[in-house]
């Protein structure tokens, strides 16, 4: 005995639903002739007779009746799955897995996370804040959020805008320590350095470059935690001009050496593949995209003054 196709027990299941051959063609869009072969290959792999043919009307055979009862649930049950399956691709619901490094999270994007699960309440969030980006590898997270340059890897980014960093310091500090003017003087300074800078390269639109390897007086994995001692007068530090512009008004900082840029970190979202990706996992790019770019796009990524 052959094993049956799928194709050929759709076929056979849509003749007795309809009553005929011609019905079951018009149904299927296939001639007459096709479905009456398919029929005959199924019997023939199958080594027994379904059909009773006659010219007034088709009649399982007792075996045709109990093979028919039991195909036909077996087959709506696999379209169910399918119906199901493309309605979740299609419709804005279930679960989206995020994961975030925790600076960016915490200055850039919560609001935003908020917002999108205001807008699309039926998509559920699992949000992952980690500053650990193998983490991302499990296949379960549906889309990341990366800064700088991107791990070697077989994922997509899709990149929203620049990340431009500045040096900034206390108006109390720079009157207590002075203004310097350029990056060599940056020794006599008090350094304050958060992540993700290991340390700072100062580049100068002439394409001049200087390292600054001075051991800092604070070093912290937190940006904020930097913003309240740079605004404290502990120190000079190097952060992105958007995430000082947010803070500027309960922790005034000055800008310092505004023609060195302090980095230019590319804020990317990073997903598995562009191939049968959920509606979901789409209308939530497409979100963060619209409301991050006018903060982090070239044009407002410089320093306000």
């Amino acid at each position: 005995m052959q094993e049956a196709s799928l194709e050929a027990l759709q076929v056979f299941i849509t003749v007795i639903r309809e009553g005929s051959f011609t019905s079951a063609s018009r149904y299927l869009g296939i001639p007459a002739s096709t479905v009456s072969r398919k029929i005959s290959q199924l019997e023939k792999g199958l080594g027994c007779r379904l059909l009773i043919r006659s010219t007034r009307r088709l009649q399982l055979t007792e075996t045709g009746q109990r093979y028919f009862h039991q195909c036909a649930a077996g087959l709506d049950a696999i379209e169910a799955a399918n119906r199901e399956l493309q309605q979740s691709l299609e419709t804005p619901e279930g679960l989206l897995r995020i994961t975030a490094p925790i600076n960016l999270a915490s200055s850039f994007l919560s609001p935003h996370f908020a917002d999108f699960s205001v807008e699309w309440p039926t998509i559920r969030l699992d949000i992952d804040l980690t500053n650990d980006f193998p983490s991302f590898l499990d296949q379960s997270i549906d889309v990341a959020f990366v800064g700088g340059e991107l791990p070697d890897s077989d994922l997509i980014a899709r990149p929203i805008g620049r990340l431009r960093y500045g040096l900034y310091a206390s108006h109390h500090y720079l009157r207590e320590r002075g203004m310097p003017e350029h990056p060599d003087q940056l020794s006599g300074h008090d350094l304050i350095m958060t992540w993700p800078l290991k340390e700072w390269r100062l580049t100068h639109p002439g394409g001049a470059f200087i390292r600054v390897q001075k051991p800092p007086r604070i070093n912290v994995n937190e940006m904020f935690t930097a913003v309240i001692a740079a605004g404290r007068g502990l120190g000079i530090v190097n952060l992105p001009h958007a995430y000082v512009a947010m803070h500027q008004d309960k922790v005034p900082l000055a800008p310092l050496l505004p023609e060195w840029e302090g980095a230019c970190r590319t804020l990317s979202m990073i997903y598995h593949s562009r191939e049968h990706l959920p509606r979901r996992v789409r209308l939530f790019m497409d979100f963060m995209q619209e409301r991050l770019h006018p903060v982090l796009g070239d044009r407002h990524s410089g320093h306000s003054g």
